[in-house]
Formats: structure tokens, sequence, C-alpha cells
């Protein structure tokens, strides 16, 4: 499972540090490497473009909240439903 969109948080001595997906950051590396590979048909694995996620530091749990909210807002609906599908996939393949 691709953990691109990951989003964690930490808890601090005053507060937490939450790391959400950089989404255009994410985009523009996603373009680079569609363009990139060209037009000769196999796509090469692109080289590593660092950690493609933004910081914040939040007081309170409500703080947390929303921006977690304003990160999921941003990314691709069909990630969810493609990461969905390949979670259930993996679980009946566990069973």
């Amino acid at each position: 499972m691709s953990d691109t969109y990951r989003v964690s948080i930490e808890r601090l001595e005053n507060g937490f540090e939450v790391t959400v997906p950089d989404v255009p950051a994410i985009e523009a590396a996603k373009k680079a490497a569609k363009k990139s590979s060209g037009k000769g048909g196999a796509e090469l694995c692109s080289p590593y473009t660092g950690n493609m996620t933004k910081s914040y530091a939040a007081a309170t749990v409500p703080d947390v909240i929303k921006i977690i909210e304003a990160a999921l807002k941003s990314i691709p609906q069909q990630e969810f439903e493609s990461a969905f599908a390949e979670a259930s996939r993996m679980a009946n393949e566990e069973d």
C-alpha cells in the first residue's frame, strides 16, 4: 500500500505536531515523472524527491482536527478508493 498520503500526529510536551501530505508537491512530482517517462512507453522509477509533507504545530485537539480535515479535503478521492480496494484485497488474502 502506498503511504504517499500518510497523516501522522505526535504528542509533544506543549501540544501536537501534525504531519500531512504536501499534495501540490506530490502532484508536481507525479507530473514531472510522467513527463520524464516520455513517449518511450516503460515508466522508470523516479529518483527520490524528498519528504513531501508539511508539519504543523497544534495546541489543542480541535486544532489537530482542523489541520487533518483540511488535508483530507486536498487528497484526491480516487486515492481513497484505490487504497480501500487494495487494503480489502490484502485482508482477504490473509484469511
